[in-house]
């Protein structure tokens, strides 16, 4: 996976965390846009913290601790693993206001209760939690399908494949679509409804309404006096993505239907 944009090495270690944040999500569910536009706010450095594909993090983690870590989540899945992995993070990532903020993938944790309540109750202040989900997830599963294939993983990145070479893969798309409906499906159980330190949003919040969801994310975060910045990252659309998506659901319905014959 290409290297974004957060440079993984600049440690700012004589923070004090006076607040955190950690936002709970999947990929192509308009994170990068949600956490790009906090880090320009000044309000913390949120990133895949949590994410050992991600070679950079991967890197910076086997840096400070000075041991190989796999490229496998199974790593995380160990808890006394994941609470040396938080405390590094924690005290090494805050911005210089004192805010802390991550972003963790429901795949991260393996979608288990058990290592996501080891998550909270490591975390070294009381932390808000920002639920982001894509309720189109036939869409969701398409894209994720293309930045993987071209390694473009936002509009800023440049791209190893022309989006016109990625082949069509309904076994892989099915496979993309069954991964995210148990992921978010994990994610609701942890997150039923709104409450003080809980926040839920949708892609389409981000996708339509930028400016108003940025501003309420910022007063969840006790942050009101902010002026918001312009989206840091543009959406990708391409027309082969929408016949992608017709031909999908119809295999899909193909499918069902065979399987009730």
């Amino acid at each position: 996976m290409e290297i974004q944009r957060v440079q993984i090495k600049d440690d700012t270690p004589n923070h004090n965390i006076k607040s955190a944040y950690i936002i709970c999500t999947t990929p192509r569910s308009g994170s990068n846009l949600l956490t790009f536009s906090l880090e320009d706010q000044g309000l913390g450095r949120p990133n895949e913290y949590f994410n050992p594909n991600r070679t950079d993090i991967n890197r910076y983690l086997q840096d400070h601790l000075q041991k190989e870590i796999p490229h496998t989540h199974d790593y995380l899945h160990n808890l006394e693993n994941l609470t040396s992995l938080q405390q590094i993070i924690q005290h090494n990532r805050c911005c210089k206001h004192g805010i802390f903020g991550a972003k963790l993938f429901a795949q991260d944790i393996n979608c288990e209760e058990r290592i996501f309540q080891s998550f909270q109750e490591n975390m070294l202040v009381p932390t808000k939690y920002i639920f982001l989900s894509r309720k189109d997830i036939v869409r969701q599963a398409i894209s994720f399908h293309f930045a993987n294939e071209t390694k473009q993983w936002h509009s800023s990145t440049k791209t190893h494949r022309q989006i016109e070479h990625v082949p069509y893969n309904y076994i892989l798309l099915k496979a993309y679509l069954m991964h995210f409906k148990i992921a978010q499906a994990f994610w609701k159980t942890q997150f039923p409804v709104e409450t003080e330190n809980v926040l839920i949003l949708d892609y389409a919040d981000l996708a339509n309404n930028f400016k108003t969801t940025i501003q309420r994310v910022n007063t969840f975060l006790g942050q009101k006096n902010i002026a918001v910045p312009v989206p840091p990252i543009q959406k990708q659309s391409d027309p082969l993505k929408e016949l992608f998506r017709k031909r999908f659901i119809a295999e899909l319905r193909a499918d069902l239907k065979n399987s009730q014959a």
